[in-house]
């Protein structure tokens, strides 16, 4: 059952999604909900990426959202804080190495599910 939410800041209404289901909404905006089980702060990787691994640890994740490092200083640590919590991730969906992502430089668009 999908829910819908409404996001102000794409100025568009967007469907909720488990993160199980990110894959099948390649080059849609939707929000993608889920449980963070594990993240890395690749600092020494190009563009210092920050990577949060949904509902199962990395390589297994079927969803993941990626922070750039020139966005990485509005969100401070998710990749401590963020871990066991659920969360909701709001963008468009694109698949990187197999797995649906979003790249979310907003931290309004990145947020713990109530």
């Amino acid at each position: 059952s999908s829910d819908v939410c409404s996001s102000d800041l794409l100025g568009t209404r967007s469907v909720v999604v488990a993160s199980s289901e990110a894959a099948s909404h390649v080059g849609r905006v939707v929000t993608v909900c889920g449980v963070v089980v594990s993240g890395n702060y690749a600092d020494t990787s190009r563009g210092a990426p920050t990577f949060l691994n949904f509902d199962k640890a990395y390589p297994q994740q079927p969803f993941m959202v990626v922070i750039w490092g020139t966005h990485r200083g509005k969100f401070g640590t998710p990749e401590r804080t963020l871990v066991n919590k659920r969360v909701c991730a709001t963008g468009r969906v694109t698949v990187f190495r197999g797995v649906a992502e979003i790249e979310v430089s907003n931290p309004q668009l990145l947020r713990v599910a109530e």
